[in-house]
């Protein structure tokens, strides 16, 4: 473990170093240093041996633009190679995107799609709030249910003019926060449902985010709300573009994993092909009241999940 630690401070500390000579910024850096001890240290405690290139191959596709390794200069060279010896120090399997774009050796990539195993547990501990995470796989990076798949979950919990929003929050006044949201990856994606309140709402909470979700695949939604959800998440992508980090990240993730990116314009249009079918397609597909994993943590929980 030791040695893994050393090697993954050795990675990181290159790529800041490279970034400060690059950007001459001292506080941008510092930020990005603590952001990764947060997650470094999430790993080293939990022992978890995962980490995949692609993450490195992204920053430096954002830094260097699409490169070509070979037309690299020294210093630039230098920083990719610093990359691949780390992590070749660390795992050997399948060729990486990382591999296959510089032609290097010795990285680790997963082609394993994880199985969802319905996991219910409450796990007791010292905050007086009760924390509810509630979620699901979900499609993959290039699946056609993707963009369907945003629209499904900012209805369901999105904004302040979702259904969990509104009914659990404004009407009931059980939950502190309540949202959702989804993520894509490679090999597949996730659908989280989160919630904070005392523990004593927290199975009524969950009750009613069940049957929320029943009455989407029932009796599936209305116009007015789609479009609503349609508008709102467009409404975010173009306040986004005026973020650096987005545009970095949405750039990077665009060349490094879907292999192009796509432009403001395509994307909005393709929000709004999104239909009223598409909806209850992705919400019978993804969203099953019966095969959910619940996870509470909170002081004196109690009830059945």
């Amino acid at each position: 473990m030791e040695n893994q630690k050393q090697t993954i401070d050795d990675l990181m500390n290159a790529m800041f170093d490279y970034m400060r000579d690059i950007h001459r910024c001292e506080g941008t850096i510092y930020r990005y240093r603590r952001r990764w001890q947060k997650v470094k240290d999430f790993m080293l405690d939990n022992k978890i041996k995962y980490y995949d290139t692609n993450v490195e191959l992204a920053y430096l596709t954002s830094v260097l633009g699409d490169f070509d390794y070979h037309q690299l200069n020294r210093k630039d060279k230098e920083l990719v190679n610093v990359i691949n010896d780390s992590l070749g120090r660390l795992y050997s399997g399948k060729k990486s995107l990382f591999q296959e774009k510089t032609g290097l050796t010795g990285l680790f990539n997963s082609d394993k799609i994880p199985e969802n195993k319905k996991i219910k547990r409450i796990y007791n501990s010292k905050n007086k709030a009760a924390h509810i995470c509630i979620g699901n796989l979900g499609c993959k990076r290039n699946s056609d249910d993707k963009y369907p798949l945003f629209v499904l979950t900012n209805i369901l919990g999105g904004s302040m003019s979702s259904r969990l929003f509104q009914k659990i929050r404004e009407e009931k006044g059980l939950a502190y926060s309540i949202y959702s949201s989804n993520a894509q990856y490679l090999d597949t994606g996730v659908i989280i449902i989160y919630a904070a309140s005392s523990p004593a709402n927290a199975p009524r909470i969950i009750e009613m985010i069940k049957s929320e979700i029943s009455s989407i695949n029932k009796n599936g939604i209305n116009e007015t709300e789609l479009d609503r959800a349609r508008e709102n998440i467009k409404g975010n992508i173009v306040l986004s573009v005026e973020d650096i980090s987005s545009r970095m990240f949405r750039l990077g993730k665009g060349l490094l994993f879907d292999k192009k990116v796509l432009t403001i314009d395509a994307i909005l249009k393709k929000i709004d092909k999104v239909g009223m079918d598409d909806i209850d397609l992705v919400a019978k597909k993804y969203l099953k009241p019966d095969n959910l994993n619940i996870i509470i943590t909170g002081k004196s929980v109690r009830g059945r999940l």
